[in-house]
């Protein structure tokens, strides 16, 4: 699994903006090959914004990236922002679960 991370800011409080701009891109997104989810992360405070979205393979994410679709969102988006977004693309590593109650051990030195 990968992650796209597009990182951007809009003027500060505009949260709404926000998670508007998520439900109407993440349809959209939906429609793609491999799309898994878009969660939102908002800070109203800084005016800095993330979308998540989670893809099964790479080749997914820059098949996308090079979709007619990629260029609907950016326009649908770019009204509101007040910079160039960033976007990273990382593998994503699970890691097993804890039982609740369980303590870990420190690591060794």
């Amino acid at each position: 699994m990968f992650a796209r991370v597009q990182r951007f800011n809009l003027p500060q409080n505009l949260a709404e903006v926000a998670r508007d701009l998520a439900a109407t891109v993440e349809p959209i997104m939906r429609r793609q090959p491999g799309f898994i989810s878009l969660t939102a992360l908002l800070d109203e405070t800084s005016g800095e914004y993330l979308f998540l979205t989670l893809w099964e393979t790479l080749e997914e994410i820059h098949r996308f990236e090079r979709a007619a679709d990629e260029w609907r969102v950016r326009d649908i988006m770019s009204p509101y922002l007040t910079s160039v977004p960033e976007i990273g693309v990382y593998q994503v590593h699970n890691l097993p679960a804890v039982a609740a109650g369980t303590t870990l051990e420190p690591l060794a030195p």
